[in-house]
């Protein structure tokens, strides 16, 4: 009865499937996790950007400093980047799926500065389809309950 409900739930959605994308970042296993891309069509190619590359919670190669507070910092660092990745994954498994120009997830991914994608593998992969899916079927309830009146009889 209420129309905005199933964009709430699809809302809600989005940060409890990053908790699970969080923990794939987390494993080390090789079959499993988000992979970076980069397409062969790309604007601007780099050297060294042709091979996929697996992302996790490792830190990234530049020298950090050392001491307590730097510890603390690292750990923070690394949690904030594990966040940031987990949450935009889950967007863009969460808009998908789209219809023909009408495409969210395409939208999203012109707004970043690089050209790259994102791709799931092992239960990841399940996972993100199944979010897609969900997502989908929440936005079409929402369409059908507040452009249309399913509730009312005639």
């Amino acid at each position: 009865m209420n129309p905005g409900r199933p964009l709430l739930i699809a809302v809600v959605l989005i940060p409890f499937f990053s908790l699970f994308y969080i923990f794939a970042l987390k494993t080390y296993r090789q079959k499993t996790g988000i992979w970076l891309m980069f397409p062969h069509d790309r604007v601007l190619k780099g050297k060294g950007q042709e091979t996929p590359r697996k992302l996790s919670s490792k830190l990234p190669l530049r020298p950090l400093p050392v001491g307590k507070i730097a510890k603390v910092r690292r750990v923070l660092f690394r949690w904030d980047r594990m966040l940031r990745i987990a949450l935009y994954f889950s967007l863009l498994s969460a808009f998908g799926i789209g219809f023909k120009e009408i495409n969210v997830h395409n939208w999203v991914t012109r707004l970043q500065r690089r050209e790259y994608i994102l791709r799931p593998t092992g239960w990841v992969r399940m996972l993100s389809g199944s979010q897609s899916l969900l997502n989908v079927y929440l936005v079409a309830l929402w369409v059908v309950t507040y452009f249309g009146h399913p509730f009312e009889s005639y």
